[in-house]
């Protein structure tokens, strides 16, 4: 595996394997998707309702 140096300050680093997957590390839920992990079950939930 290979990490990403970024010149900038940013809360995740890069990760590549050896078939050219990148992974993203230190990002949190909330990070990504401005919402608690949970939201992510209840909402296709309440639509199959």
């Amino acid at each position: 595996m290979t990490t990403t140096d970024i010149s900038t300050s940013v809360p995740f680093r890069e990760v590549t394997d050896r078939n050219g997957r990148v992974y993203r590390l230190g990002e949190t839920d909330r990070d990504i998707m401005r919402r608690p992990r949970w939201t992510m079950v209840l909402f296709p939930w309440l639509g199959m309702m």
